[in-house]
Order: structure tokens, then C-alpha cells, then sequence
């Protein structure tokens, strides 16, 4: 059963693990509340005295740190208490939300719940105190501005309708330094955040002010000076519950009953997005997700259907158009690649999608090459052909014009270019082809050559043939002949 906590006692909203309190509506007695309700939050850097500044403002008693035991983490998780009614015949319920400081030793590196809270402070309140140090201001990682960056760019992302968050920033030890000047410079931080941004399209010309009435207040030491503190945040509490009951960033309709439910879902997309779950450098938090994406698209072009049937086609023949089919493809995954890594680091997300490119072209390059190969082939058949017709019909085979050959294959590698690829081919094809019709040239010559031998070869043995046997022919009739005479004369000297 949900302990009952009297007043303005605080409980339990998120733990540090992250879970989320749903009984605190029972804690808090807010089931029968049908006013709305108003969110003050605090969030900072840990051991700054956010807690003390709720109490002081709101008459809580969230847990303060015990400076006798040293500096150490006193709050862990998300803490609400229900504030006394500034106006008890009326007007908003009033919550104070006290969060765990962000840069303690106790997470180390681990920043996701510290974006988580701050998040989660930006999406539900209507009033939050960035709690810091004076000397902080000017300070990046002191001045919370990483942070800062990160929640604003997944805040107009993910929670997109436009929704005025009076964002108060409590300077703490307030010294010399005038307080124009300082909110002079930790404004001029907030814009410089602002403008290098990646904003989704229709946020493109937001305004930091379209989100935030930002305001700036000092207050004195709380220890050294403690009647001046007190009077000051008499002050800041009188701004604090005006801005958060009325005016553009004042309490909705939302009855308190409902808050919970609010919420939790609010708390149950935040703890979704995968960009607040990264370590604490923002370069390593856009390497990380942009190699993540871009192995995720990879896939995705890897087992595209419509890639595979052309990898197939390409095994067995030239395949048409491979330029226009497959270009589109790898178009849509660098497309969503884009989309899901706009927000990241810029040389990290382009060195990622210079890597997606490469890896896409490692399996795109064999099958192009394959095509192509195919196309050449065709050419070099086409052109054999028509020289060996060359040959047939004017029986030598004269200098072809292979102009025409070489003009065609260029229009096939164009048509088979991948849009995307920074290989250069045609210069390498096309010296191949060139070359192997001059060897198809010679090698026609060279038969031909052979042939017209053999032929001359036999017409000389036909003849020398013809010249034997009339030769021989010749020498027969000389003998009859001598025979006839030698004859003759023995029959004259027989008579005789």
C-alpha cells in the first residue's frame, strides 16, 4: 500500500533506475484534484543547492545535502511535492519537481538520465529553474550547455507542437559582475546553442523565444548571506508562480487527477529515444549512431529484392537500364540515412555515410563490372561479325571504321553508371575494347593471311601438277616418235 505523505513532503515520481512511480497520485492525494495543475521543476549541476532552492521557493522539504559528510549525491531519481495553494479559493495546483544533479561521480560517463530528467522537466512543466553557479555562465560543460543542446534538439523533434516552457535560470553566489552582463552572455550562449541546431522542416524558422520565456535572476550566497537570499527568492517566488499560473507559459486544462497518466507517457517516450541513451561526448554520441544507421541501411539495400533479382540477371547477361535500377535504390537508403542522422555531429554523420557509400559500392561494383563485361563481349561479337562479312564480300579485309563500335559502348556505360559511385570505368573499359578489336583485327588478318597461303599453296601444286603430266605427256610422244624412226630404218635395211 502507497505510503501517504503529508503536504508539501515529497515522494518518489522516477526512481534512478528509471522507473517510473505511478502511486504517486495516491502519495500526494492528487486523484480527486479537478483544478489544473502547474509544473515547477529545477534541474543543475549536483551539489549546487537545487534542493534548497525548492524548499526555500516552494515550503518543501526535499532531502538536502549534509555538507558535514562532505560533497556526495543527495538526490537520486525525480522527487514531487505539492506546494501550499498561493491562492486557496482557487487558481492551479502547484507540483515542485526536484531532479538528481547532473555531472555526478556516481554515473561517471554515463549521461543518459541526466538528459532523460531534463528532458522530461522541458516536456511537463510549465516553469524550469536551471540552477548554476555565477562563475558558471560562460562555461560549456559548467553552463550546462551540452546538455542544453542535446534536450532542445530532441524536444522540437519529439515533442514537436509548439509549447511556451518558462525557462528560469537561477544564478547562485551571484558577485561583482552586473547582472545585465550575465544574462547578456548566458543569452547569447542560448542562441549560439539555438542556431546550431538540426531542426526538423517545420521548425526550421523557430525561434528560441517561440519555445521559451527565458529570464534570468542572481541570488545571494545562501550561507554567507542568508537574509538577503531569503529576501531575494521571496521575489523569484512571486515571478516564479505568476509566470507558471499565467500568461503564455502558464497551466493548461490538464486537471492534477490526470497528471500522472500525462506524465508517465511522457516519461515512457522519452526513455524510447535511442538519442538520449549515449554516452557523454557528443562526438562519440554521433559516431556511435550514425556508424549504427548507416549499418542498418546497408542491410537494408543488401536484402532489397529488387537488387537481388538484378544481381541474378547480371550472372547470365547484360542487364538494361542497370544504371537507372539500381541507382534509385541506393538513393532511398541514403535518403533515410539523412533523415535519421540530421541531427548528429556533422563530420561524424558525413564520414558515416561516406562509409555506407563505400560498403553499398563494395557489392555493387562486382555486378557492374559483370554488366558491363557483357556489354563489351556484345560489342567485340558484333563487330567480328561484321568484319568477317567485310572479309567475305570484298575478299581483304580493309581498315573498318570501328569509330561506331566505341560510340555505342559508351552509351551502354552510361546507361549502366551508378549515380552514386566515384568509380571512373569508361576511360579502362573502353581501352580494353579498342584493344581487343585490334586483336580481332589481327587475328582475322592473320587467318586470312594463312588461308590465302594454303589457297595459293594448292593452286602451285595443281599446276606444278599440270606442268608434270604435260611434261610427261611430251616426253611419251618424243619416245613413240623415235621408236617409229628407228623402226623405219630397220625395215629400209631389211629391203635392202
Amino acid at each position: 500500500m502507497a505510503q501517504q505523505v503529508e503536504g508539501n513532503h515529497p515522494t518518489l515520481l522516477i526512481d534512478g533506475d528509471g522507473n517510473f512511480n505511478s502511486k504517486f497520485v495516491d502519495d500526494l492525494k492528487l486523484a480527486a484534484v479537478s483544478r489544473p495543475v502547474a509544473v515547477v521543476s529545477v534541474f543543475g549541476v549536483q551539489s549546487t543547492g537545487k534542493s534548497t532552492l525548492m524548499n526555500s521557493l516552494h515550503s518543501t522539504k526535499f532531502k538536502v545535502m549534509d555538507a558535514s559528510q562532505g560533497m556526495h549525491q543527495t538526490t537520486k531519481g525525480i522527487w514531487v511535492a505539492k506546494c501550499p495553494l498561493p491562492n486557496p479559493n482557487g487558481g492551479p495546483e502547484i507540483l515542485a519537481v526536484d531532479t538528481e544533479g547532473s555531472d555526478g561521480s556516481e554515473r561517471e560517463d554515463d549521461t543518459k538520465f541526466e538528459k532523460q530528467t531534463a528532458l522530461f522537466c522541458l516536456a511537463v512543466s510549465n516553469t524550469v529553474i536551471v540552477n548554476m553557479k555565477c562563475y558558471t555562465v560562460n562555461l560549456n560543460n559548467g553552463g550546462n550547455r551540452p546538455l542544453l543542446r542535446t534536450i532542445f534538439e530532441v524536444m522540437i523533434r519529439k515533442f514537436c507542437t509548439r509549447r511556451k516552457v518558462n525557462l528560469v535560470f537561477v544564478l547562485r553566489d551571484k558577485n561583482k559582475c552586473p547582472l545585465d552582463k550575465l544574462e547578456e552572455q548566458l543569452k547569447e550562449g542560448m542562441y549560439k546553442i539555438w542556431e546550431g541546431m538540426k531542426k526538423p522542416e517545420a521548425q526550421l524558422n523557430a525561434s528560441l523565444e517561440d519555445f521559451f520565456n527565458i529570464k534570468v535572476v542572481a541570488l545571494s550566497n545562501f550561507e554567507d548571506k542568508p537574509e538577503q537570499f531569503e529576501n531575494e527568492v521571496a521575489g523569484l517566488r512571486e515571478r516564479i508562480i505568476s509566470i507558471s499560473t499565467s500568461g503564455e507559459g502558464a497551466a493548461g486544462s490538464t486537471p492534477a487527477s490526470g497528471f500522472a497518466d500525462y506524465a508517465k507517457k511522457i516519461w515512457d517516450k522519452i526513455k524510447e529515444d535511442k538519442d538520449l541513451d549515449l554516452p557523454h561526448y557528443r562526438i562519440m554520441v554521433a559516431e556511435i549512431r550514425c556508424n549504427k544507421i548507416a549499418e542498418e541501411k546497408y542491410q537494408n539495400f543488401y536484402e532489397n529484392r529488387s537488387w537481388l533479382q538484378i544481381e541474378k540477371d547480371a550472372i547470365s547477361g547484360a542487364v538494361q537500364g542497370f544504371g537507372a535500377k539500381v541507382s534509385p535504390i541506393i538513393a532511398i537508403n541514403l535518403s533515410e540515412y539523412d533523415e535519421e542522422a540530421q541531427h548528429y555531429d556533422e563530420t561524424k554523420r558525413d564520414a558515416s555515410r561516406k562509409q555506407l557509400i563505400e560498403n553499398i559500392m563494395k557489392v555493387v561494383k562486382p555486378t557492374y563490372l559483370s554488366v558491363v563485361e557483357h556489354m563489351r563481349h556484345a560489342i567485340l561479337a558484333k563487330f567480328e561479325e561484321a568484319a568477317v562479312d567485310e572479309l567475305k564480300k570484298n575478299g581483304v579485309l580493309v581498315a573498318m571504321k570501328t569509330h561506331k563500335y566505341i560510340i555505342e559502348f559508351k552509351n551502354q556505360l552510361k546507361d549502366a553508371a551508378v549515380k552514386q559511385a566515384n568509380w571512373n570505368q569508361d576511360t579502362e573499359q573502353l581501352a580494353q575494347l579498342e584493344s581487343e578489336i585490334a586483336r580481332t583485327v589481327e587475328g582475322i588478318r592473320a587467318t586470312n593471311e594463312l588461308l590465302e597461303q594454303q589457297k595459293a599453296r594448292k593452286l602451285q601444286i595443281n599446276k606444278d601438277k599440270r606442268e608434270f603430266w604435260l611434261n610427261s605427256a611430251s616426253i611419251g610422244a618424243n619416245v613413240l616418235n623415235t621408236a617409229a624412226s628407228v623402226a623405219s630404218v630397220i625395215m629400209v635395211a631389211g629391203h635392202a
